[in-house]
């Protein structure tokens, strides 16, 4: 019993010593926290989603065909241009509403290919202090019974008295005559004609220009062309590849008696229906 007591001693003395040698120094001893640090949340910024790059819907198409898909040169240098809403005849007959007398057509008597609508010099006033009045010539002329390709005005602006009768009546008749064709008059022709002085200017394939004669008496006029449309390839050029898109060349015009519209006595168009004449 003896024994089995001091073994019981000496594996209690034992343990205290190992126990001693655990304990670390008050100098080693940390606090810990009751709760863990909070640390602030961040956020992640969005990220835009990534754009998606098409398909090329030409990828197979060879790249000769694609430029002429994409970048196509023009078939026909062609734009828009003023239309003829009213015959040549009939712009001649009206003029003389305007106060332009005399207009009747004709037959050029040098180019027999085309006509002429040539007015009177029509008189504003009479004669005074040795110079003669202000007038007013008025002419149309075309190789179509259905185009005007020319026309010209010339003022005579002879007496300061009556010039300004002469530059309204003409800006008047070319306003009637834009009017009967659905145009507009450019207001350069307008303002040029009551300045009495030279201007350009191209509307639609409309070519206008005032401009003053060299001399002492203000003499002024006002021409305006009419370009013929480029005749469009034939339905034949848009057959096969694209490439072979281009005019083709157009036979210049023959030389020939022109054909004038039917007129009677007056110059008023004559069409088959009789109460359409007047």
């Amino acid at each position: 019993m003896l024994m089995g007591s001091g073994l019981v001693a000496f594996a209690l003395a034992s343990a205290l010593k190992l126990g001693s040698d655990n304990i670390y120094p008050a100098s080693k001893l940390y606090l810990l926290p009751t709760e863990p640090a909070s640390t602030p949340s961040v956020k992640p910024e969005p990220r835009g989603e990534l754009p998606v790059k098409a398909r090329d819907p030409l990828f197979y198409v060879p790249r000769e065909l694609v430029t002429e898909l994409t970048a196509p040169e023009p078939v026909a240098n062609e734009t828009f241009r003023r239309v003829f809403l009213a015959s040549p005849a009939t712009l001649c007959a009206a003029l003389g509403r305007y106060g332009i007398s005399g207009a009747k057509m004709r037959h050029n008597p040098v180019l027999s290919d085309q006509w002429n609508c040539d007015s009177d010099l029509v008189a504003f006033g009479a004669p005074a202090d040795g110079m003669l009045p202000s007038s007013l010539f008025v002419s149309l002329r075309g190789h179509r019974p259905d185009k005007v390709d020319y026309i010209r005005l010339k003022l005579n602006l002879n007496q300061p008295a009556t010039a300004e009768d002469v530059k309204l009546a003409a800006t008047n008749a070319l306003k009637g005559l834009h009017g009967m064709l659905g145009w507009n008059l450019p207001d350069e022709v307008v303002n040029a004609i009551e300045q009495t002085k030279d201007a350009k200017a191209s509307v639609f394939g409309a070519d206008y220009n005032v401009f003053r004669e060299w001399s002492e008496t203000p003499r002024l006029n006002v021409i305006i062309k009419t370009e013929d449309s480029p005749s469009l390839p034939a339905t034949d050029a848009f057959e096969g590849a694209i490439s072979t898109l281009r005019p083709q060349p157009v036979a210049p015009r023959k030389p020939g008696p022109a054909r004038l519209p039917p007129v009677d006595s007056e110059g008023i168009l004559i069409t088959e229906d009789p109460s359409a004449q007047r």
